[in-house]
Formats: structure tokens, sequence, C-alpha cells
């Protein structure tokens, strides 16, 4: 596929980055580096694109920029495999959940799903401050340790 400058733009425009155009990836925020590589990553219209921790480290403003432009890829049907640590991340871009612990997949299903399946496990509710959440169901089905 070959892309004409005033394509580029456009597609810049489209991640509000058009006003960088001439800047260098090093000269960029952390955010707008994240956009540009997404950008990148899906500029040919893969039909699977693979995010790793893709918000990491990102402000409010720019994680939700990134949500907003990772929601506009599924709507043109592409699937996105996407790895985080985040539960507002995955309830929020997420159609369907793995939560895995140590390389096995403990349980899947929408977000909405794995928590009305394990919100009476006891496990969950022990670590449930009020209404049971993704998180808790997490933390509930790994544990409360702290890993590195």
């Amino acid at each position: 596929m070959s892309l004409t400058r005033a394509r580029v733009l456009e597609y810049l425009s489209d991640m509000h980055l058009e006003q960088d155009a001439s800047r260098h990836f090093s000269q960029l925020s952390g955010g707008q580096q994240k956009r540009l590589s997404l950008l990148i990553a899906t500029i040919h219209d893969p039909g699977l694109v693979l995010l790793d921790e893709p918000t990491a480290g990102l402000d409010p403003q720019a994680r939700r920029q990134l949500w907003d432009r990772i929601e506009s890829i599924r709507k043109t049907g592409r699937s996105i495999l996407l790895t985080t640590h985040s539960m507002e991340e995955a309830q929020s871009v997420c159609d369907q959940v793995a939560i895995m612990d140590r390389g096995r997949i403990l349980t899947q299903d929408t977000p909405t799903g794995l928590i009305e399946k394990h919100k009476d496990d006891p496990a969950v509710r022990a670590v449930a401050r009020g209404q049971v959440t993704l998180e808790d169901v997490f933390i509930g089905l790994t544990g409360s340790d702290v890993r590195e």
C-alpha cells in the first residue's frame, strides 16, 4: 500500500498528531508515542492487532484517547488481543476477558459476566470493598500477594 503525504497527514490528524508531523519519535510525549505506535501497527488494516499494555504510564486523557482509538478499530471488525494489568481498562475496552495466573487461564467471560459469575466466591468477597468489581474478581482468583 502506497501512502500519499495527504493520506499520512489524515491518519496523523485522526490520532491528534498532525501538528507533530515533522517531529522525531523521540521528541514526542509518551502518549503521543503510544498513539503513533498504534497508528503504525494498524495502518495496513491487519485483521488482528496485538497490544501489550498499550496505556501503561499514560495520563487519564491520553489513556482515554487511546481507548477511543481501540474502540474505533474494533468497530471496523478487526480483532484486538490486549494484555493489561488494568482491570478498569479491561472492563472499558474488552468484549471478552481471560484472567490468567502463572500461564493458566483461570476464567473467561465478558467483564460483566466475570463479575456475575464470581461475585459470591468467598475469596472474591473477602477482597471486595462494597460492590464487586473486575479487579476484585482478579485479586480473589489470583491472590493478593504482590509478585515481581
